[in-house]
């Protein structure tokens, strides 16, 4: 009786271990099934987001865009790069133009280059930081529209010490590429737009610098070591300043069995703030 009594409470103990193991399996799977379904959703939804700061970006440069290619037609423009570039009342005159046309654009600046990097006419012709006077030859949206392209580049002025978004297009005379237009877009009321939203949004460049960020804390932080050559490119051109390039610190995070990467804050390493 007493085996028999034995063999029940067995029975009874490895149906209770099986439930219970069949109850932690069960458990895992929904766990991880919930987990790799939130992880969906919001990969899902990071990428709808994505593609609308995206829009937004591409939205506020294109809005500029045509500045360049228009002016570079312009007659007084390309009188003042050939024949009366040693005219201070004419390059004035121009600037006029150019202040009148910014205005009107709600540009940051517009200026004009000969084809050595000179700046002859601009926009701000009348402020203490007048770019008129100063030589870009360095930027490398200077010497991309003397090679018949259109520039692009993102830096902090070496002027006036405000970022801003430079896009370029050659000004052809009949003996070629005579000088380059350009417009200086601040896109500091995106980056407001964008914390204003209360979310963590920031662009990169070829080197994985952040130069636009809704947290002003990662502005001009790298994703990656940037190596001593490439440092002295960016270097070269006067791109980001004085800017330290720090590097941002990751570490492997799980989500549903999935490795992401969490973001850490260099002063505030305690603190990791995930990103997708």
């Amino acid at each position: 009786m007493l085996n028999k009594d034995r063999d029940i409470s067995k029975k009874v103990l490895y149906g209770w271990l099986l439930f219970l193991t069949l109850g932690i399996a069960l458990t895992w799977i929904t766990s991880h099934w919930v987990g790799v379904s939130t992880a969906q959703e919001l990969r899902q939804t990071a990428k709808e987001r994505l593609s609308l700061y995206q829009g937004t970006l591409t939205g506020a440069l294109e809005k500029y865009r045509y500045l360049p290619f228009v002016l570079s037609g312009n007659e007084d423009i390309k009188q003042l790069l050939t024949t009366s570039h040693a005219d201070p009342y004419f390059s004035d005159t121009v600037s006029r133009s150019l202040a009148a046309t910014n205005n009107k654009a709600e540009s940051n600046v517009l200026y004009v280059m000969d084809s050595k990097g000179n700046t002859l006419a601009s926009s701000n012709w009348k402020d203490k930081n007048s770019f008129v006077g100063h030589n870009y030859s360095f930027r490398p949206y200077f010497s991309d529209a003397m090679q018949g392209k259109e520039g692009r580049f993102f830096a902090i002025g070496t002027v006036s010490g405000i970022p801003g978004f430079y896009m370029s297009h050659p000004v052809y005379g009949k003996t070629g590429i005579i000088g380059v237009v350009i417009v200086k877009v601040n896109l500091a009321p995106l980056q407001r737009q964008w914390r204003d939203g209360g979310e963590t949004v920031f662009i990169s460049d070829e080197n994985s610098v952040i130069f636009l960020s809704s947290r002003d804390d990662w502005l001009y932080k790298t994703l990656n070591p940037i190596t001593p050559k490439r440092m002295k490119q960016i270097q070269s051109v006067q791109q980001y300043g004085n800017s330290v390039l720090e590097q941002l610190v990751f570490k492997p995070a799980t989500l549903a069995g999935e490795t992401t990467l969490s973001l850490i804050h260099i002063s505030e390493p305690t603190r990791p703030e995930r990103i997708s």
